[in-house]
């Protein structure tokens, strides 16, 4: 942008001064302007160029700006909505969305388009409408409120698939936990099914499923190939716990519910017993 406003700057110099001299002897009237005009010196050609690039910079975007020495808050800025705002495609709300900011979304700000600014924030590029932002001033005063600093970002239309499908799968094994604790205490049965009259571990897993319509296999080896895995440290309740020769449920905060044995029947004991041969989640 400075080299095309000194280009600018020498065309209309130039061609200023010829047109002034006649329609007569242009290429002579300019060697005698080349020879006789002051010369400018570099200094204050910057200064001039400074002050047109600055001018440009202050009506496009003089009331979102803060001055101050760093340039804070000159493209950073905070949603400014109740519940969530589409971050869309395209400058206009007939566009697709490729995200959502919530209350506190802090963004960067790419560029103002009349109404609109494009954004990022986060994994999430778009536009957003100008309203709907804490820009400058209001950047700054909001930013100075929040005390703990801990920005947030938006979310994009494909995290947000998958927190909910991760937030429904949560919900769905804590009902799973929630109905096999029932049966806490009842016995253990080698080779059993039976939720009340007893079950061995892989029995009691088998029956516990069955009652939401999930089929699982019999033994604890051929669960170890059901569902998907996942990984320990990103195991929730619910999910399938195996061991060599053992498998349980996981209730969550290291935990698992499980028959144990003849002497201990079900009951709820640590998931780290023993090495965990894999996880598995089948909701």
């Amino acid at each position: 942008m400075r080299t095309k406003i000194i280009n600018k700057l020498f065309l209309s110099i130039f061609t200023g001064t010829i047109f002034i001299m006649g329609s007569q002897g242009h290429v002579q009237a300019a060697d005698d302007v080349l020879n006789t005009m002051p010369v400018v010196p570099i200094m204050d050609i910057e200064n001039i160029v400074q002050k047109n690039y600055q001018m440009d910079i202050k009506e496009d975007v003089q009331l979102y700006l803060v001055e101050n020495d760093k340039g804070e808050y000159l493209n950073i800025a905070f949603s400014n909505v109740s519940d969530f705002a589409y971050i869309r495609y395209a400058a206009t709300e007939k566009s697709d969305w490729a995200g959502k900011m919530y209350p506190g979304t802090a963004v960067e700000i790419l560029d103002y388009t009349g109404d609109w600014v494009r954004i990022k924030s986060g994994n999430v590029y778009g536009y957003v409408q100008t309203k709907d932002l804490l820009i400058g001033k209001e950047a700054k005063k909001y930013d100075e409120s929040n005390g703990n600093k801990q920005y947030h970002y938006a979310e994009s239309k494909v995290e947000e698939e998958e927190r909910l499908a991760k937030e429904a799968a949560l919900k769905k094994g804590e009902e799973v936990i929630a109905y096999g604790s029932q049966f806490i205490g009842n016995p253990y049965v080698w080779g059993g099914t039976s939720l009340l009259y007893g079950a061995d571990c892989s029995g009691f897993v088998q029956a516990v499923y069955a009652d939401f319509g999930i089929s699982l296999p019999r033994t604890t080896w051929d669960m170890e190939s059901v569902g998907v895995p996942v990984s320990y440290d990103q195991a929730m309740p619910g999910d399938l716990i195996l061991y060599d020769g053992h498998v349980g449920l996981y209730a969550g905060n290291d935990m698992i519910l499980n028959a144990v044995d003849e002497s201990q029947g079900i009951r709820i004991t640590s998931a780290l017993y023993a090495p965990i041969v894999t996880v598995r989640r089948v909701l």
